[in-house]
């Protein structure tokens, strides 16, 4: 007998749940590697999430969802350098009126507890959404992703240390 797994395609072993990330990221890393050039990447994985490289060091693109139902897009400040990612940020957060005037309000969030610090744009969203809903988040994520590395990629050039 089939186990449920089993019946939605998903290899053994993974959840139907981490299935539906797989998918839904699966399409979202084609639509950007293929219509937009923002990636290399050709493969997601079953988890909540799909991080992109930006070419600046430790700093990535994501795009995920959260556990309060939310999906995001963020900028993440990911060196093993606490200050470095500190310091990048507080350097952002400097130009924050300007940013959100093109992005829109934003999520700053300096973690100062943690050595990682990100700024996410959010909206409504879970992967058990049906799926015209979930192909306007998805729309909404590569709209995200692609505004912020236009404006978030200069600054972060102009900021190499």
């Amino acid at each position: 007998m089939a186990t449920k797994t089993e019946l939605v395609g998903a290899p053994i072993g993974v959840s139907e749940r981490n299935e539906r990330y797989r998918k839904f990221f699966q399409r979202l890393v084609d639509t950007m590697r293929e219509k937009h050039r923002f990636t290399n990447a050709s493969k997601a994985q079953p988890k909540n999430y799909f991080d992109f490289s930006s070419g600046h060091g430790n700093v990535l693109y994501g795009a995920g969802f959260t556990g309060e139902g939310m999906a995001r897009v963020e900028i993440y400040f990911c060196s093993k350098d606490k200050d470095r990612n500190k310091r990048l940020f507080d350097r952002l957060e400097e130009g924050k009126a300007a940013i959100e005037s093109d992005l829109g309000e934003l999520d700053w969030q300096r973690l100062d507890d943690k050595k990682a610090s990100r700024i996410r744009a959010a909206r409504q969203g879970s992967i058990y959404d049906d799926e015209e809903t979930l192909a306007e988040i998805r729309g909404w994520m590569v709209e995200q992703l692609l505004a912020f590395k236009q404006v978030f990629d200069p600054r972060l050039v102009k900021f190499k240390e």
